[in-house]
């Protein structure tokens, strides 16, 4: 028997083994309501394929977060089938929008955007770059010189995110910039995200929340996404984002870097000409890999 069901509070938890750790917190929060909805197709009870999607406050935009089908199942149509329900139940919850993003590289990009093509989805785009460093490289990284005289001038501060207090982040919420970007990429109230404690970083000016660096932590033991690096407009031409990342970086050591497999990811939008700039002179000579990333979105009101 064949169920494509939506998943909640209860139900959720069957499908782990369908999702890496980083997606776990994201699928554990699933709520039919949302604001991340899962949705698994099962046979015979046993769950083998998973979707994973968030929306925003307003409701009209949401970002796909996971695709998955077991490896011994697929070519079963698995994937259109989730794809087609998720459309049913974003269109329920008011969605205009959906988008994702993948990695170019290999046979799973060409397989996923054909999928995309087939269902409807509007032709990929160039988004962003994915850098991974290595323990090894990352050793050499922090040893750079311009990582050992990176500084903040007296009335900057940083603090361990974790620490920020409740009145300052609904004063962030209520201030934060509104544009399309801010909101799909540097967000750090983004449904389903796991911020690690000890490792993401917040900036203030004068007692004033002006940055962040926010991380997740990654697979294998000692993996690390710095997933949201920003700073206030007023302050971005004065370098101020650069010693967050820092902080970040030695936090990011001091706790991983006796493990073989600790490893970090960084990425930056390919129109962010000055982020761009950074890591091809600063993060370049230490880069382990990197990929280039497709965004593909599809209307939902056709």
């Amino acid at each position: 028997m064949i169920a494509i069901q939506l998943l909640d509070q209860q139900s959720a938890p069957s499908c782990l083994g369908l999702t890496f750790r980083s997606c776990r917190p994201a699928l554990l929060a699933c709520r039919p309501a949302g604001p991340v909805i899962g949705i698994c197709y099962c046979v015979l009870g046993t769950p083998l394929g998973l979707v994973l999607a968030y929306f925003s406050e307003e409701r009209s935009d949401a970002t796909l977060l996971w695709l998955f089908v077991a490896s011994a199942h697929r070519g079963q149509h698995i994937a259109t089938a989730l794809l087609r329900r998720l459309d049913a139940e974003l269109r329920a919850l008011g969605c205009r929008h959906v988008r994702t993003d993948y990695a170019v590289e290999g046979r799973n990009s060409v397989i996923l955007e054909r999928l995309f093509r087939n269902h409807g989805w509007e032709n990929p785009v160039g988004s962003h770059v994915s850098c991974n460093v290595r323990r090894d490289d990352f050793r050499r990284l922090l040893q750079a010189p311009w990582v050992q005289r990176c500084h903040l001038p007296r009335d900057f501060s940083l603090f361990p995110w974790c620490e920020a207090g409740e009145e300052e982040l609904d004063a962030l919420r209520r201030h934060s910039p509104d544009s399309p970007l801010y909101r799909t990429r540097f967000d750090p109230f983004i449904p389903g995200k796991c911020v690690d404690p000890l490792t993401s970083v917040g900036l203030r000016h004068n007692g004033e929340i002006v940055g962040w660096m926010l991380t997740e932590r990654r697979d294998p033991p000692g993996g690390l996404l710095y997933d949201r690096l920003y700073v206030m407009h007023r302050f971005q031409a004065t370098s101020r984002a650069i010693p967050v990342l820092v902080e970040s970086m030695k936090r990011h050591w001091k706790i991983a870097g006796h493990l073989d497999t600790m490893s970090a990811w960084f990425r930056t939008e390919l129109d962010n000409a000055p982020m761009m700039a950074f890591i091809r002179r600063r993060l370049g000579p230490f880069l382990t890999s990197a990929v280039e990333v497709n965004l593909c979105s599809k209307s939902l009101t056709a």
